[in-house]
């Protein structure tokens, strides 16, 4: 009796011993992933980081062309507010007429 409680107990310990190693592994496999994840987050990282450099220059760059431009648009008010608007002269009037057009150097290109 004492024999066959030995081979139960060997049986016993043999079948924890193999549960134990795939349990480990399945760990080892979860640790794995967890740091693949932990790596892909820092990479994320780095690339938001690095997106938000790049908005804040391009950012800080259109501000100072808005800034530049500020000029321009208050010359071109002030034109408009002290601007007539009467027709033009027919061409038997003997006045001289200046006409001052004011386009975007864009042209019609779309």
């Amino acid at each position: 009796q004492s024999q066959e409680r030995k081979e139960k107990r060997k049986k016993m310990f043999a079948r924890s011993a193999v549960r134990s190693a795939v349990s480990q592994s399945r760990n080892y496999a979860t640790l794995r992933d967890i740091e693949t994840r932990l790596k892909s987050i820092k990479n994320i990282e780095k690339i938001t980081n690095t997106m938000k450099i790049v908005a804040s220059t391009r950012l800080g760059k259109a501000e100072r062309a808005k800034n530049s431009a500020r000029i321009y648009g208050a010359a071109d008010q002030e034109v408009y507010t002290h601007a007539e608007t009467a027709p033009v002269a027919s061409e038997d009037s003997e006045a001289n007429t200046l006409l001052i057009v004011c386009s975007s150097d864009k042209g019609l290109c779309g």
